[in-house]
């Protein structure tokens, strides 16, 4: 039996006990696992709207590229109908200034679409904090 006890007690001492198991579950704190489903669909939603960012600033610069061109062409065909003799040197400093603008108007352009991706990504993250907060 004191064989058995020498064995025993030392293994015994070394379980946890009632205070110990008391300060283990005040130091527990266990969240609950956000629902996969939700997180899938946020995450689909944030990749339609990002899809819906980009294909606007795509429609927005084929209207400026076609707005710019039309410009240009229809200044140097006016250029070149008044005959003059510099007209190959106006129409290629009008072709720059329009080429300066049109590459202005696609400065703003990438400008808005960053801050509507940083919007739609700031969107997302509160969304996914407000899903992983506990209740």
């Amino acid at each position: 039996m004191e064989a058995e006890e020498q064995l025993l007690f030392p293994q015994i001492e070394l379980t946890p006990g009632v205070k110990n198991w008391r300060d283990l579950s005040e130091d527990d704190a266990l969240l609950p696992a956000p629902d996969p489903v939700m997180t899938e669909w946020l995450g689909l939603e944030g990749a339609m709207e990002s899809l819906v960012v980009l294909s606007m600033a795509s429609a927005q610069s084929r209207a400026s590229s076609v707005e710019h061109a039309r410009e240009t062409l229809d200044e140097c065909r006016e250029i070149v109908s008044d005959g003059l003799l510099l007209w190959p040197f106006k129409c290629a400093v009008y072709t720059v200034c329009q080429c300066g603008s049109w590459l202005w108007d696609h400065v703003e352009i990438c400008r808005d679409t960053f801050e509507d991706m940083g919007t739609v990504r700031g969107r997302f993250r509160t969304e996914m904090r407000v899903l992983k907060s506990p209740e």
